[in-house]
């Protein structure tokens, strides 16, 4: 796969796959699950949202052939983008059912397709 159609896999699918998490852990395991467990499970979902929105603040200035951003910005985000998801994934177990395969599946298409791959 090319890079640019894994990065544009990374943007568009994992989104999606964010938003349902996000509903589902708002309808169910957030009254259904402790509270401690809730807590873990949101930030889960806030690291990888969050995470995500860097990624495609990067992308973005860089599909536009701008360098908005400094070069420093950008290294630091993709250092750094590595152990998020991981942390993501991870935190993700505390979630239940949908909410958590599709937090798992949004990471590891965030691992695994942006910045180009970690091969």
């Amino acid at each position: 796969m090319s890079g640019n159609l894994q990065k544009l896999l990374a943007l568009v699918v994992v989104p999606v796959l964010l938003l349902f998490a996000w509903r589902s852990w708002a309808k169910s395991d957030r009254k259904e699950l402790p509270a401690w467990r809730s807590g873990v499970g949101m930030t889960s979902l806030l690291i990888l949202s969050l995470n995500w929105v860097l990624a495609l603040m990067v992308d973005a200035s860089d599909m536009m052939h701008r360098e908005n951003l400094p070069i420093n910005i950008k290294s630091f985000v993709y250092v750094l983008s590595f152990p998020l998801d991981i942390d993501a994934i991870v935190l993700a177990f505390a979630l239940r059912d949908a909410a958590r395969i599709e937090v798992i599946f949004a990471g590891l298409l965030l691992l695994l397709c942006w910045p180009g791959g970690y091969n």
